[in-house]
């Protein structure tokens, strides 16, 4: 018993760091459990969707434990992953929308400018012409 317990002692930063890591992944497994829960008790409703930093640590968690998850648990993900996809996606295309618009509002109003830099030449050469046929006289 006395060499257990040394070993034990002198391992006992490294088992800390193992049982810390491990109620990490308890409590990333109780949230989704849960999550994936109330979801389908709520008829399948998108609001409870994981997204963000929630989705990517539970994503994360499920690759290792892939094999410990329920089948609403990996529906659920897959759902959540496939919405927060499709979201990106829209904001993808919004921004690309934007950038488009940008680009055409800069255009037109290039082609303003240019409009008025002629209307500006034709005047100052009208008023040149005007003027020099005055001096003739």
């Amino acid at each position: 018993m006395e060499v257990a317990h040394e070993a034990l002692i002198r391992n006992w930063p490294l088992l800390r760091k193992w049982i810390d890591a491990d109620r990490v992944g308890f409590r990333t497994r109780t949230r989704l459990t849960e999550a994936a829960r109330d979801w389908e008790n709520a008829g399948r409703d998108a609001a409870f969707f994981y997204t963000g930093a929630r989705l990517a640590v539970a994503l994360e968690w499920a690759r290792s434990h892939s094999a410990e998850l329920s089948t609403g648990e990996s529906e659920f993900l897959r759902c959540s992953l496939e919405a927060e996809k499709q979201r990106e996606a829209g904001k993808l295309e919004a921004a690309q929308r934007l950038a488009r618009a940008e680009a055409e509002r800069a255009e037109e109003a290039e082609r303003r400018a240019q409009e008025q830099k002629q209307s500006a030449s034709k005047v100052q050469r009208r008023a040149v012409g005007s003027r020099s046929s005055d001096r003739s006289c």
